[in-house]
């Protein structure tokens, strides 16, 4: 199979992208981690279990699943740090690496990262499970307005 310069071209800058979008993550986790202690997730759970006035076993349930889903998240975020590494290490070499080896493990990296945001999502689903509706609404809240804060997209004027 033949493959164009221009589609190697773009293949070399997705797979370059992708390290790079790597190594800015975990340098400003590292930095996080360095600043705030445990990461920037113990953000989120200092406001859940401060803010939302849980109960003792409300917050020892968040507590249990949020330390179940990081221990299980960490072990995946490896694995994808380390075959980003290794194409980019693939990238790196003398010549034209196979293009169906560089496009196999893009998708392994793709599945691990989307796996991942499954994650994210299952875990937000067991914590709502151990709160009230009214917990719900605001722990609900509460995430939308760090997500925009992370991103820089405050809804106007001050929000709480």
């Amino acid at each position: 199979m033949k493959i164009s310069a221009g589609r190697l071209l773009i293949l070399f800058s997705v797979c370059l992208n992708i390290g790079f979008i790597g190594y800015a993550g975990y340098a400003f986790m590292d930095r996080t981690i360095h600043k705030k202690g445990p990461g920037r997730f113990a953000h989120i759970r200092e406001r859940v279990i401060e803010e939302m006035n849980l109960s003792p076993g409300q917050k020892r349930e968040v507590n249990l699943v949020i330390d179940k889903n990081m221990a299980e998240m960490g072990k995946i975020k490896h694995r994808a740090r380390e075959k980003k590494l290794a194409l980019l290490d693939l990238m790196g070499v003398e010549g034209t690496p196979d293009p169906e080896v560089v496009k196999a493990q893009f998708k392994e990296i793709t599945a691990m990262e989307m796996e991942l945001e499954k994650m994210k999502f299952q875990h937000i689903a067991r914590i709502r499970k151990v709160m009230e509706p009214e917990q719900a609404r605001e722990f609900f809240r509460l995430l939308a307005k760090y997500i925009r804060e992370r991103s820089g997209h405050h809804r106007g004027g001050s929000e709480k």
